[in-house]
């Protein structure tokens, strides 16, 4: 404990644990979560609070209570939700084992990052808080490492473990295993043998990651895996029950082809035992498990009509017809990967999403948009929407949209006085190294970000933010250049000033303009 106060653990927020991601999954498979925005939500390990202050200040009719061990860690949490006076949020420094009876009851449950981490009784604190304290259609998070993966990312543990001496100063351990790490990165002969090229890929990967990961994750003295399998049966002796998993994609067999579906449907006695393979397949090493009560009734007959309601948008953009050719329905989403269509409802939707790129639309909206863009009138609307389900759930499987449960007032477009969220606002102010976003992601900050954001309160049009900036270079307050060739001239701070926009923009960090002023934005515009 004493090195968890010394040295801080990273401070930013993770996607997957936001009740909108956790409220989605569970209502896919039947249940009814409560609304996102209005939910109450504890976060076991909460350290610095970096989780949840985000969570409070873009929801402020939740409520968020956040518990960790180190009274130092917790203690900067404060600081921040004082800073952004936030009433919604609640961090306590408290051992796990104390939480009582007096904490009441949540909609969510979140444990991200600790239970691989703890010895076994407080492993199974984490279990039983979940099952005492979660409301009857409550949704818990557990993360853990697990194998097959984590036994070959676990080499690199026993490496630095063996080699950094226990007893120095954190500083002084994590300075110790970067030379270590430095030096395979250096003269590991990846061209000799497959284990050897993965070795090297994995050090150099590490060497990129935060002081504060290679000590909690490689150096500490606790860092067990634990197979899916087995974590789901010790859940199940604390009366809870397996509902998946939040990265959807990971869930599903076909993502390895028909032939390997067939085979696992002969090979696997039940839903348990199939993931399991699916891990074994994917040499996975890492898992965020979504849990309820063993009570609570699921419907993993998934079909189109448990997307009503829900709220989508897409990770692809269209891709150019070929010279000469018409409009072919192709779509490029992440890696490379190509969407095809000839359904006129569908490329029609897809292409409407990709207009209002990274703005959502919910299902009922979007299919009768998409009836409207193809210009032939519905049979019967409520046809369409149900087509469109069906088509949208399958594409959400191959991971190429996402679904939410409600409206995060997302722009679609740069309004003329462009608007971020008060969090956003302040941690550029204050100097921070990254901003986080309405999808609940973090994004780096640089110099130019800290004299941009802080102006986006809906009062600022282009042409300040643009005088703003030159002042700044003027003054030699900021210093920018492209290719070592210094930004100083009005046109080019212009188009940098523009640049920077649109990648606030494309990062879900500016909101729409009509919720910014009514003030229902989330994070607020104030």
């Amino acid at each position: 404990m004493a090195q968890y106060d010394e040295f801080l653990y990273d401070d930013f927020p993770f996607a997957d644990t936001h009740p909108d991601r956790l409220a989605t999954i569970a209502a896919l498979f039947g249940m009814r979560p409560a609304p996102p925005e209005r939910c109450r939500l504890l976060e076991l390990g909460c350290g610095l609070g970096g989780n949840l202050v985000p969570m409070a200040a873009n929801l402020p009719h939740g409520e968020f209570v956040g518990v960790d061990a180190s009274s130092r860690q917790i203690e900067v949490g404060l600081r921040e939700r004082e800073a952004l006076g936030l009433h919604n949020l609640s961090l306590i420094a408290l051992d796990l084992r104390d939480v009582g009876a007096e904490f009441g009851e949540f909609d969510y449950i979140v444990c991200h990052g600790v239970y691989s981490w703890v010895d076994d009784d407080v492993q199974a604190t984490i279990l039983e808080i979940c099952r005492r304290h979660l409301a009857p259609q409550g949704v818990a998070y557990v993360s853990y490492n697990t194998m097959p993966g984590w036994h070959a990312r676990g080499m690199i543990r026993d490496i630095l473990r063996r080699n950094v001496p226990d007893e120095a100063p954190a500083g002084d351990r994590v300075a110790r295993a970067r030379e270590i790490l430095r030096f395979l990165a250096d003269h590991l002969p990846g061209d000799r043998n497959l284990l050897a090229r993965w070795l090297k890929s994995e050090v150099e990967l590490i060497g990129d990651l935060s002081d504060a990961y290679v000590l909690y994750e490689h150096l500490v003295e606790r860092n067990e895996p634990v197979w899916f399998a087995d974590f789901v049966a010790r859940a199940t002796t604390h009366g809870l029950r397996y509902v998946g998993d939040t990265e959807f994609a990971m869930m599903l067999p076909q993502r390895f082809g028909a032939e390997i579906e067939e085979r696992l449907a002969t090979l696997a006695s039940g839903l348990i035992e199939m993931e399991q393979y699916l891990d074994l397949l994917g040499t996975r090493y890492f898992r965020r498990t979504l849990l309820c009560h063993e009570a609570v009734s699921l419907d993993r007959g998934l079909s189109g009509e448990r997307l009503r309601g829900l709220r989508i948008a897409t990770r692809m953009d269209p891709l150019a017809p070929e010279d000469g050719s018409p409009e072919e329905g192709r779509f490029q989403g992440p890696e490379g990967y190509v969407l095809s269509t000839e359904v006129p409802l569908v490329k029609a939707a897809l292409t409407i999403l990709a207009e209002r790129r990274p703005g959502d639309m919910q299902l009922e909206a979007l299919a009768a948009a998409a009836r409207d863009r193809i210009e032939a009138p519905a049979a019967d609307p409520d046809d369409d929407v149900a087509a469109l389900g069906t088509s949208m759930l399958e594409i959400y499987a191959q991971g190429l949209i996402e679904l939410a449960c409600h409206d995060r007032h997302i722009a679609h477009a740069i309004a003329e006085r462009p608007v971020t969220t008060r969090l956003a606002r302040h941690q550029a102010a204050t100097g921070r190294d990254a901003a986080t976003t309405l999808r609940h992601q973090s994004l780096s900050l640089d110099h130019l970000d800290r004299v941009l954001l802080p102006m986006l309160d809906g009062t600022a049009d282009r042409d300040a933010l643009i005088a703003a900036v030159t002042a700044a270079v003027e003054q030699d307050e900021l210093r920018m250049s492209i290719d070592d060739v210094p930004v100083e001239d009005p046109e080019m701070i212009a188009q940098v000033v523009d640049r920077k926009l649109a990648g606030y923009l494309r990062r879900a960090l500016l909101v729409d303009a009509p919720a910014a002023a009514s003030g229902d934005a989330e994070g607020g515009a104030g």
